[in-house]
This record gives C-alpha cells, sequence and structure tokens, in this order.
C-alpha cells in the first residue's frame, strides 16, 4: 500500500514540474477588461500597453482569455490585444515579463536595406520621422549599382 502511495506521488510531482505558466501581454495602447467571454458583457477594467497577465483558461468560443488581475480578481481579455507566452519552471517570476517600450515614444526610426543580384548589388535607407505614434513621415534614399 505505502508502494502505491508513493507512486502516485511521484507521478502527480512529475506533472506539476512539466506545467508551463501563460501570460497575456498587452500589445494595443489600451483594452477593455470583461467581466466576461465577449464584448457585451461589462467593462471591468481598463489595461494599458505592457500590461501582463497569468491567464487562467480560454474562452470555449472566440478568441477571449480568461486573466488574473494583480488584485486577485478574474477578467476576460480580447485574444488580439495580447500577446500570449508561456514560462517554464526557471525561466522567470510571476508578473516580472518585462514588455518592449511603446512606441508613442519614439521619435525617430531608421530602416535599411541591402541586396545582390546576378552581380548588381542595391542600398537603402529610409529614416521616417514620426509625427504621432501612428504616423509617420519615410524618407527614402537608394542606390544601385552594376
Amino acid at each position: 500500500m505505502a508502494l502505491c502511495a508513493f507512486a502516485v506521488v511521484a507521478a502527480s510531482s512529475t506533472v506539476q514540474a512539466d506545467e508551463v505558466e501563460v501570460f497575456a501581454r498587452v500589445v494595443v495602447d489600451s483594452t477593455p477588461l470583461r467581466s466576461g467571454p465577449g464584448s457585451s458583457f461589462r467593462q471591468v477594467g481598463l489595461a494599458v500597453r505592457g500590461d501582463t497577465f497569468p491567464v487562467k483558461k480560454r474562452a470555449t468560443s472566440g478568441y477571449w482569455f480568461q486573466i488574473e488581475r494583480p488584485d486577485g480578481t478574474l477578467a476576460w481579455v480580447l485574444g488580439d490585444a495580447v500577446y500570449n507566452h508561456e514560462l517554464g519552471e526557471g525561466e522567470g517570476t510571476r508578473y516580472r515579463v518585462f514588455a518592449p517600450p511603446p512606441l508613442r515614444d519614439a521619435h525617430v526610426e531608421i530602416a535599411a536595406t541591402f541586396g545582390s543580384l546576378g552581380g548588381g548589388g542595391s542600398m537603402a535607407i529610409r529614416p521616417t520621422f514620426l509625427i504621432a505614434p501612428y504616423f509617420g513621415l519615410e524618407v527614402t534614399a537608394a542606390v544601385a549599382v552594376s
């Protein structure tokens, strides 16, 4: 009997070690947190870009995730507004997942492109001057060598 109890305890500890915790990080400026999985449910809060929550479950229909808020209450967030990622054993601690800085603080963005085809090459530099978070003025300077 003691052998059977030991086997059950060993099996349950193996399952717990393999579990990963799933987090949802908000990737839009802001998104409503709802009392249920759908836009018709009451709004119970607002999450902003960079907020990270542990995911408790996914809705059976639609693309909604139930998350746990820092105060311990549960809410639902639309899956299109978050990025889901997993943390396994030793990969991090709860509520300490860093988000990239928001782009609303950026003023300039630079992209460089290089290419080669059949002995020739090209290079393009495209600086973008951001006028608003979703609007910018892009200038292109390019050269081709044959």
